[in-house]
């Protein structure tokens, strides 16, 4: 499974944060024949050994280096786009997928990170056909499912968001950016109690992830569901985790106000 990393944008005024599935790490040790380590394989896996530990400057460096001394080390390039995706560096990253998918063009997973960076560069048609791509590749390939369906979400496709994560969800019940996205489209179509069970189901698959931002959209879905003490508990959290939250602290003293006046239905609304 991919790791996943957010994408800031704006719609109806609110800033909505959504989440993309940055494709799985390529491979773990060099393929190459059976002989003494090369100086290009142990500068690449140092850079593997840095990205599993969270150093991704250092990551960077070490890629780098393997490409350096082995121009044709595509493995190098994938991994090293990677990282520049993850640290939201989008052009870069993407040249550098399109450095590997030289090499391997059909590769579904190259194909997501692609489409993954086009994203980050708002280039939401290619970001499409990518995944598209993706999928045509392989079929059963959870995540490309789940990023089309954010794509979506943002060109405000949220019945195709809808459609897309749900087989994400079909293929990979574990997979929680998917329910996350879909919450965040359910809410525009105003199905507010499945955008609630959505944002619960991110929760509890990935209570570490997107706290923050998970409980502040569902606070959002249960003012519209009229659950209003469950919103004001939701934007709580969320300044709790985040204090520097000015779009909870916002709503929620727009709620407060709403429920001391006794017309919460003027804030609902």
């Amino acid at each position: 499974m991919g790791m996943a990393v957010s994408i800031l944008h704006m719609h109806d005024n609110k800033w909505f944060r959504t989440v993309a599935c940055l494709p799985t790490l390529l491979i773990l040790f060099w393929l190459s024949p059976a002989r003494a380590q090369t100086n290009a394989e142990a500068f690449y896996n140092c850079g593997m050994s840095n990205l599993a530990g969270g150093d991704c400057a250092a990551a960077i460096t070490n890629f780098s280096k393997a490409i350096e001394l082995e121009p044709g080390a595509w493995l190098a390039y994938a991994n090293r786009g990677y990282v520049k995706c993850k640290l939201q560096q989008y052009a870069e990253a993407l040249c550098d997928y399109e450095k590997a998918l030289e090499s391997d063009p059909n590769d579904e997973i190259l194909r997501n990170g692609q489409g993954q960076c086009k994203d980050g560069l708002n280039d939401y048609r290619g970001a499409m056909s990518a995944y598209d791509k993706a999928i045509e590749l392989n079929p059963k390939y959870a995540p490309a499912y789940s990023n089309r369906g954010r794509t979506k979400y943002i060109i405000e496709d949220n019945a195709g968001c809808v459609a897309d994560c749900s087989k994400a969800i079909e293929l990979d019940p574990q997979f929680a950016p998917a329910y996350y996205n879909r919450g965040l489209a359910r809410i525009d179509l105003k199905q507010f109690t499945e955008a609630i069970a959505d944002f619960n189901k991110t929760l509890e698959l990935h209570p570490g992830e997107r706290v923050a931002q998970t409980y502040f959209f569902r606070g959002i879905a249960k003012t519209k569901a009229n659950d209003l003490a469950g919103a004001v508990a939701d934007y709580k959290t969320v300044i709790n985790l985040n204090p520097t939250n000015e779009f909870a602290r916002s709503n929620l003293a727009c709620l407060e106000e709403a429920l001391r006046a006794g017309d919460p239905h003027g804030f609902i609304d």
